[in-house]
């Protein structure tokens, strides 16, 4: 390699490194601080399941966006959002105000409880929504979760038809996440540039 050529390389890692020290630093003080896209309010399922890579949100959004998800799964993502809101929905008028008192019932953290996989999701919401009416809760969300698990058993909510909608839903989705996560790995390595397209594309707009 010509010394012009060695120079050349060692500028563009410096260059590199630097846009991911500036990124980075901004990831932590203003990124995580933006507004989920909108768009995606359906998709948080799929913006986690790219997560679990070990990206931030905003690279999950922005890889699923550019495979335009949002179209592509509506439909799927439809019936899914549908069954899960109906499921969700029983749960909430059944149990009603039990799900209320459970931040005052003092269950035991290691207390048995029957797990359900696929009401994971669903309880994760529940559970939100419980937080926000009472911000000032300083129980523990395992126990909130289990409360809720023992409340679920004990009413015999069925699960099935939603777990059915669901494996459908995540069965159709396969493609995407696929090819989403190989994008994810090109800007995570900056593999054609494709980290300071992200950035140029997603952050500064």
């Amino acid at each position: 390699m010509s010394k012009e050529k060695a120079n050349s390389s060692i500028d563009a890692n410096i260059f590199e490194d630097e846009m991911e020290k500036e990124f980075l630093s901004c990831d932590e003080n203003i990124i995580d601080k933006l507004i989920p896209k909108e768009q995606l309010k359906n998709f948080e399922i799929d913006v986690k399941e790219i997560m679990k890579s070990g990206c931030n949100r905003q690279i999950a959004e922005y890889a699923l966006m550019k495979l335009n998800i949002e179209t592509l799964l509506k439909d799927a993502n439809i019936e899914y959002i549908k069954s899960k809101t109906e499921i969700k929905n029983e749960i909430i008028n059944r149990l009603g105000a039990q799900i209320e008192n459970i931040l005052k019932e003092q269950n035991g953290k290691d207390e048995d409880v029957p797990y359900n996989l696929f009401a994971d999701e669903i309880l994760d919401e529940i559970i939100e929504e419980i937080l926000k009416k009472n911000p000032e809760t300083l129980k523990d969300i395992n126990e909130i979760k289990k409360s809720l698990i023992k409340l679920i058993d004990e009413e015999n909510i069925n699960f099935e038809e939603f777990k059915k909608v669901k494996e459908e839903y995540i069965k159709s989705r396969e493609p995407i996440i696929e090819a989403a996560l190989r994008l994810v790995k090109k800007i995570v390595n900056n593999q054609d540039d494709a980290f300071n397209i992200f950035y140029n594309e997603y952050y500064k707009n």
